[in-house]
């Protein structure tokens, strides 16, 4: 695990690092903060913590991994013109965790992450990486219903009483109104 800290504008050079990081196919891991934000000030200590946390956990396989790419940068480079792997609109409040690997982009969806959650999140992010071959790609994945001998399956829903007495029978609108006003009307 590779830890990098960007703050200034004078570490374009980090910047660079990070791009042909994420080209190279690593997994690379972004805290975007704003200072004196808040929220900002108690996850960035955390987001420190990840190593002693993997570290508490003996989650070694994070550790050793050398794949794995922590970046934390301040919200005042994303202007900046060697910042070309995180777009602006993409983050909308700070603080932001991103996951950035070759084909795929993730934002955590937890509020204040601690050390623990965050751990966790990289696991399971750098894992799904790696066990990709396992998963079938493209197409969408269907519900399979197995019919029993004997019964069909029912499409569709019933309608309500309400929609049925908004049908205006003078006037049907389509074939199953039509339908319900010449057969399924009950007056």
């Amino acid at each position: 695990m590779e830890v990098i800290h960007i703050n200034d504008s004078n570490d374009s050079k980090k910047m660079v690092t990070v791009r042909k990081k994420i080209k190279e196919g690593k997994d690379v891991f972004v805290l975007v903060y704003m200072v004196n934000c808040g929220a900002c000030d108690i996850v960035h200590p955390e987001w420190n913590k990840i190593k002693q946390e993997a570290q508490a956990q003996k989650a070694n396989d994070l550790l050793d991994n050398p794949n794995i790419v922590l970046v934390d940068m301040n919200e005042k480079l994303l202007q900046h013109p060697s910042n070309s792997f995180i777009k602006e609109e993409t983050i909308i409040g700070f603080p932001t965790v991103l996951f950035l690997g070759k084909n795929q982009r993730d934002e955590l969806k937890a509020s204040l992450p601690n050390a623990k959650t965050l751990v966790e999140w990289i696991q399971k992010k750098s894992s799904r990486e790696k066990n990709s071959s396992s998963f079938q790609k493209g197409g969408r994945k269907t519900k399979k219903r197995r019919l029993q001998k004997g019964k069909k399956t029912k499409r569709g829903g019933k309608w309500t009483l309400k929609y049925k007495r908004s049908i205006n029978c003078r006037r049907p609108r389509g074939f199953s109104q039509r339908q319900h006003c010449k057969y399924g009307r009950k007056e």
